[in-house]
């Protein structure tokens, strides 16, 4: 009786920054992670438990797709100004399909879907979600001692008809 699984993986990054002014500047970034799963299970005709044959095979991908625009300055000597926009694309992919025999196996060291007495129990499923999301920032700073930072940041949702919006301001203060 054996069982075994293989994964094959692969994940990574790649960006790139491009400066159009002093102040100005652009980014770009692919995140990417992908892997495929098999498991197989096997009990051999004569076993104490009922001969069967099992396989499992699972498949996940997701990636981001990110992009934003920096401003940053320095004014009237004493303020600091960093501030951003960008834009955010997230898909996942995910499928999963099982299947196991029914009844037993009928020839010993066959193990295939089809070696089972009965008919065999195949499931299938697949998911795809994806999220759009637009987000910025805002930092003023003074003598770098004090900072007021706002954010806001807006998702949008394959999987239901109303975004959500995440917004914050903070203030602090630099002691050293």
């Amino acid at each position: 009786n054996t069982s075994d699984d293989r994964r094959n993986r692969f994940f990574g990054n790649v960006g790139l920054t491009y400066n159009i002014t002093k102040n100005l500047y652009a980014t770009g970034n692919v995140y990417g992670d992908t892997y495929a799963l098999q498991v197989q299970q096997r009990v051999a005709i004569g076993s104490q438990a009922q001969s069967s044959y099992q396989i499992v095979q699972r498949n996940f991908t997701e990636f981001n797709y990110e992009t934003r625009l920096h401003y940053d300055t320095k004014f009237l000597e004493d303020f600091t100004l960093n501030s951003f926009v960008g834009a955010n694309r997230r898909e996942n992919k995910y499928s999963a399909m099982s299947g196991q025999t029914v009844g037993g196996l009928v020839v010993p060291n066959l193990y295939n879907l089809g070696n089972g007495s009965s008919p065999s129990t195949v499931t299938n499923y697949e998911e795809r979600r994806r999220v759009n999301s637009l987000f910025g920032s805002v930092s003023l700073g003074y003598r770098n001692f004090f900072f007021v930072d706002a954010t806001l940041r807006r998702d949008d949702y394959s999987t239901v008809s109303k975004g959500d919006n995440y917004p914050s301001i903070t203030t602090s203060f630099v002691f050293s």
